[in-house]
């Protein structure tokens, strides 16, 4: 499973953060992993505020679907330590922003029979392994490198916003599994 990590610390919009963020899953066509029965708009699937400052933990478990046989998923973790209110004066005039630490956390994985219909099967269960590993080789590879070049897409995104550059963020691909 690919991961991105990245951690500021420092003032900030955490509304705009959080926009930047949703806007540009949305617009890659990501929804929620489980539709809540409230509505596909609504991705937390955690969302914890304690505390004054406050500190946040709010997780998001999202999919795009990309074929029968593939879609992507995609955990976004935001984790706010002592994020108090503050304003600032900006262009002449007063804006509300967030003071504290943030940290981004982007995993995600490509899973292949998401519909388990392999594994429905009594034949094709015994397949399902061998099929991923050396039939869909290189398809599976390409979506895997597909997947994670829209986590650094976003990375940059974010990175740009804080207006980071250099080796604060980490990458660390790993290998792509069966989900179960």
């Amino acid at each position: 499973m690919p991961k991105i990590a990245d951690t500021y610390k420092g003032d900030f919009s955490f509304q705009e953060i959080y926009e930047l963020v949703r806007n540009y899953l949305l617009d890659q066509g990501f929804v929620a992993l489980e539709e809540p029965d409230f509505g596909p708009d609504l991705w937390e699937t955690r969302y914890l505020e304690k505390g004054s400052p406050t500190n946040y933990i709010i997780e998001w478990r999202l999919q795009n679907v990309i074929s029968d046989y593939y879609r992507y998923i995609l955990n976004v973790d935001f984790q706010g330590i002592a994020i108090s209110p503050k304003e600032i004066m900006w262009e002449g005039r007063k804006v509300k922003i967030h003071s504290g630490e943030l940290s981004i956390k982007l995993s995600g994985a490509v899973e292949t029979d998401y519909k388990k219909e392999w594994e429905k099967s009594w034949l094709l269960k015994h397949f399902a392994k061998r099929y991923d590993e050396r039939i869909m080789a290189k398809e599976l590879k390409e979506q895997k490198d597909t997947l994670f070049a829209t986590m650094n897409e976003l990375h940059g995104l974010v990175r740009n916003y804080f207006g980071q550059r250099g080796g604060e963020g980490t990458a660390v691909i790993e290998p792509t599994r069966r989900v179960s």
